[in-house]
């Protein structure tokens, strides 16, 4: 990543790796919570307890994708777009899709345009 991005500091001086990270930590937190949570409301009998903690899951997601949403509109606001930042992983990315299109379902939530 370039230096001079990566010095630059946003709000309470957090760096863009930083953001990155916070945002993919909660994705991946988010996903394994949906997870549970879709899993309890398959239920054929839910208790009251599982409606609440369902309904607070499925609101903490809510809340949490809003975040994610707004951070990285905030950072491509600041930044503009950037240009690839590993060349070689992309390319290989893209080659792997080419030779083998089933993996683009697989890979499509990560790709970014």
């Amino acid at each position: 990543m370039d230096a001079q991005v990566e010095r630059r500091n946003f709000g309470s001086g957090m760096s863009l790796s930083k953001i990155d990270t916070a945002c993919a930590t909660l994705e991946f937190i988010m996903r394994q919570r949906k997870a549970k949570a879709d899993e309890i409301s398959r239920k054929q009998e839910m208790s009251e307890r599982d409606k609440i903690f369902v309904g607070q899951e499925y609101e903490w997601m809510r809340a949490a994708t809003q975040l994610i949403d707004a951070s990285k509109k905030n950072v491509g606001e600041m930044l503009g777009k950037l240009p690839p930042q590993a060349v070689d992983l992309e390319e290989a990315v893209l080659g792997a899709i080419t030779l083998e299109l089933s993996v683009l379902g697989k890979v499509d939530g990560f790709l970014t345009v």
